[in-house]
């Protein structure tokens, strides 16, 4: 048996397209692409020319160069110096309680060629302050106009600072400020240490 042909029209059968039709197809994909807007930044003259407002601080900062080395007096330093340390707890920053701390516990020392040497009493404040030492050194070398600036933390125990816990450190500690309890301690035969 044979079967029966089946006719198929032109608009069933698929076809491949010519090669005027793949061209204009490519051209057409090219014309999109190409009427995409893509963002670009330009730079304008009126923008450049343009005047901006600045503030004291801003203009301090561009008069500000890293080769300055004006002298500074050592109570010019401390306001400076305590400046910054409430600038950086009023920051609120991670840490910024423990620096605040450890810059207002102890005077830092001015020694030559404008190094400051500041005593701390642990580990755990040198390493906040390490954390602020880029900022340390901006505002004190901005507001002083010294390039030269250097900051240095040292751990120091202080042994006064020590807390007294058996009763002979106690005692001690009393005598140290007022010595005549000895004599009182002989005189009513005390024997508690």
């Amino acid at each position: 048996m044979v079967e029966p042909a089946v006719a198929i029209s032109e608009k069933e059968a698929p076809s491949e397209p010519d090669a005027a039709e793949k061209k204009t197809n490519f051209k057409s994909k090219f014309a999109k692409l190409a009427q995409q807007k893509t963002t670009t930044s330009s730079l304008s003259i009126n923008e450049l020319t343009k005047e901006i407002a600045k503030t004291k601080e801003e203009l301090a900062a561009e008069e500000y160069t890293s080769d300055s080395r004006e002298t500074y007096s050592e109570s010019e330093f401390i306001a400076a110096w305590k400046t910054l340390a409430e600038r950086i707890r009023d920051s609120g920053n991670e840490g910024s309680s423990i620096v605040y701390a450890a810059m207002i516990t102890r005077t830092p020392d001015l020694s030559t060629n404008f190094q400051i040497d500041l005593a701390v009493d642990n580990k755990s404040q040198t390493e906040e302050l390490m954390d602020h030492r880029t900022e340390i050194h901006d505002y004190l070398r901005k507001s002083l106009n010294n390039g030269g600036i250097e900051v240095t933390f040292r751990v120091e125990k202080d042994q006064k600072k020590r807390k007294a816990y058996t009763d002979e450190e106690k005692f001690s500690r009393m005598l140290e400020i007022n010595p005549s309890l000895l004599r009182l301690k002989n005189e009513l035969s005390l024997d508690f240490i």
